[in-house]
């Protein structure tokens, strides 16, 4: 399978798209800085 790198794994889009591969079989890296924007 893929090795598969996810941009932002933290965010609301990042860890279900990181959770859907690494379900089908696919080696997934998450890479986050976590840092928030501070406007909300």
């Amino acid at each position: 399978m893929a090795h598969i790198l996810i941009l932002g794994g933290d965010g609301y889009l990042g860890w279900p798209t990181a959770m859907y591969f690494s379900n089908r079989g696919h080696q997934v890296t998450v890479v986050d800085n976590y840092l928030r924007d501070s406007s909300y």
